[in-house]
């Protein structure tokens, strides 16, 4: 399991911004384990998105999912 920091004040400003950003898309369901990841030059915001079951992993892949 990875370790998921619950007492942290900067991930909770992260959190609240990266929901209030994805609640405007009704398939994204929650939001899940964020982690700040420390890089050479930045930090690395990684988390996981919960979505509907309406919306097929291809759909998310093709539409939703940029690369």
């Amino acid at each position: 399991m990875d370790p998921v920091v619950l007492d942290n004040k900067e991930l909770e400003i992260i959190r609240f911004k990266i929901k209030d950003v994805l609640s405007k898309y009704d398939y994204i369901l929650d939001i899940h384990d964020i982690r700040l990841v420390d890089g050479k030059h930045k930090k690395n915001i990684i988390f996981d998105v919960v979505f509907s079951n309406d919306v097929k992993k291809d759909e998310i892949n093709k539409k939703y999912l940029k690369s």
